[in-house]
């Protein structure tokens, strides 16, 4: 931030799932951080820039449901089951740890 910059305040404005509470008084990496409540009832802290930027939507609250989301789609247009979506993915992870632990020797 620049000298002599106030800060936007933030406060019961909406962004995605989260609402912003309260500054912090925190800084990362000179950014003000708010705490934010989200619509499933956690809070979460955010970055501002984040926040407006749209980066930041929630709490952390959402990563199951995109995730599971994208299997189900990937297995409807292979048209396989998610399970073997599933199986196959974890297949996949297994080899490059293998590589990787490979590499680092």
């Amino acid at each position: 931030m620049k000298p002599g910059v106030k800060p936007a305040d933030l406060r019961g404005q909406r962004f995605g799932l989260l609402t912003a509470v309260e500054r912090t008084g925190e800084r990362s990496h000179r950014s003000v951080v708010w705490a934010c409540r989200c619509e499933c009832g956690n809070t979460a802290h955010a970055v501002a820039g984040k926040l407006t930027s749209g980066r930041a939507t929630h709490c952390g609250c959402r990563h199951g449901d995109a995730n599971k989301y994208e299997t189900w789609r990937i297995a409807k247009a292979l048209g396989i089951s998610v399970r073997e979506v599933l199986r196959t993915e974890r297949a996949a992870l297994a080899k490059l740890r293998a590589a990787l632990r490979e590499w680092a020797e």
